[in-house]
């Protein structure tokens, strides 16, 4: 599921929110911010 909450200006923040169950391991959300790296952005 994603969610889209306006901040200001032109920001948005873009929450990613997944089941507890599914998928069972590690999961990563890739893009252009990490140049398409699994694992490059953990927090």
């Amino acid at each position: 599921m994603l969610r889209r909450s306006p901040l200001f200006g032109t920001k948005t923040r873009i929450t990613f929110a997944l089941p507890a169950d599914e998928p069972a391991g590690i999961v990563s959300v890739v893009g252009d911010f990490n140049d398409w790296s699994p694992g490059r952005t953990n927090s």
